[in-house]
């Protein structure tokens, strides 16, 4: 058993050595239960699990955040927890390996603002207005009175909301989200309880593999229902995003004077992103991809 406190200091860093730690643990002893407390924004959690499955090993994250709550509860209408995050990473050999990472939120607070800066509305069932009424407008995140998102498959995702904050704040003593302290303005702190196992030390991965590969198959076997071209597996949509921005990433106009501004106001001397994007305009197309986000 493993736990960090990560002492509110640079997410990416910390969740890196968190992970690295637990990895090597795993080595040893087989099963890892890993607690990181405090630690400042991680990002995207399927990255951690990706570490693991890099490393052979298989990995279950449950993740909550202490910064201002984005998500009704299932049956109300203020935001009560954030988009708390969920992921599984399944490592395979032979074929890509299974990566499950979403939000507990009907669509991340990412995709919301993208929604937001690009002008575009969101899909319905998304969102809540400040009294309650459904709305597809992502500008009711961002301008008072605030609203709230919904959790993803009603009392479901609320419920695994829940877990969420519990395993991974209560239980680890992380920053309660109902302490009326103020919240913080820009800060995000983020706890993950998250648990790492070497599969090898459960059966005969030979087996696993045959039938993991034969369920993928059968699975796939389905027929193709109205609207789609694919039935796609845990971590296929992001790979297939990734694959297609490799060739650039489109930014909406208001994102990059966003990313303009805060430049400027770290040094006045940083030249301005949107010139260096007039001369490296991405291909068509690249832009968009499935991702889950969080």
């Amino acid at each position: 058993m493993v736990v960090a406190d990560g002492c509110r200091g640079l997410g990416q860093s910390v969740a890196h050595q968190a992970m690295s730690v637990a990895i090597e643990r795993v080595r040893e002893h087989g099963l890892v239960l890993l607690g990181l407390r405090n630690a400042h924004h991680i990002g995207r959690v399927g990255h951690w699990a990706e570490m693991a499955i890099g490393a052979g090993l298989v990995s279950v994250h449950f993740v909550s955040a202490f910064t201002p709550p984005r998500v009704a509860p299932h049956a109300g209408r203020d935001a009560r927890f954030a988009t708390n995050p969920f992921t599984v990473g399944i490592p395979r050999r032979g074929r890509p390996p299974l990566l499950l990472d979403w939000a507990t939120s009907a669509i991340a607070q990412g995709k919301v603002r993208i929604a937001y800066n690009s002008g575009r509305p969101v899909p319905a069932g998304a969102l809540l207005d400040a009294e309650g009424r459904p709305r597809v407008d992502p500008a009711v995140m961002f301008e008072p009175p605030l609203g709230a998102l919904l959790p993803m498959a009603g009392h479901k995702g609320f419920g695994l909301a829940i877990v969420n904050e519990l395993l991974s704040a209560a239980l680890l003593g992380g920053e309660p989200l109902h302490d009326l302290r103020p919240l913080p303005r820009h800060a995000i702190w983020n706890n993950m309880l998250a648990i790492v196992l070497d599969p090898a030390r459960l059966g005969d991965l030979d087996a696993f593999e045959r039938e993991a590969a034969a369920y993928e198959d059968w699975v796939r076997s389905s027929r193709i229902a109205e609207g789609f071209d694919a039935i796609r597996m845990p971590g296929e949509p992001e790979r297939e995003a990734r694959s297609a921005r490799a060739a650039g990433i489109a930014i909406d106009a208001r994102t990059m004077a966003q990313l303009d501004w805060a430049a400027d106001a770290v040094d006045r001397a940083l030249p301005l992103l949107s010139g260096l994007a007039q001369r490296a305009r991405p291909a068509p197309g690249a832009a968009e991809g499935r991702g889950s986000g969080t």
